[in-house]
């Protein structure tokens, strides 16, 4: 999992390509962990009364997110590039619940392996 997830920030900026289930998945798990993990962290010191700690992570984690919403949508056109989709299928989630469900569907469906890597 964390393979993936080092590769998908590599690829941080390639929007060509393919991205199959796996690689896609992995990266939304971990990316989900990553940050409940740094909320955790942030809390607990929180909590104990330490602040430093907590706002130098503050600080950095709105540049996480940033990031994280770049690779997120590069590793989304891979993905639907691989499903034989255009990139212009991501503006799907732009509607509101049934966008989302329906770009989450999308997203578990079989690599139709149209596309070389």
């Amino acid at each position: 999992m964390i393979n993936y997830y080092k590769d998908a920030w590599k690829k941080a900026f390639q929007f060509k390509g393919v991205a199959n289930r796996k690689e896609y998945w992995f990266f939304v798990l971990a990316n989900i962990l990553v940050t409940i993990i740094i909320n955790l962290i942030i809390g607990i010191f929180n909590f104990l009364g330490i602040e430093l700690l907590p706002q130098i992570i503050g600080t950095i984690f709105p540049v996480f997110v940033i990031g994280s919403f770049i690779v997120n949508i590069s590793i989304s056109v891979r993905r639907l590039r691989d499903l034989g989709k255009r990139w212009g299928w991501i503006f799907i989630q732009l509607i509101p619940f049934l966008g989302f469900l329906y770009f989450m569907f999308l997203m578990s469906l079989q690599t139709k392996g149209l596309y070389d890597k």
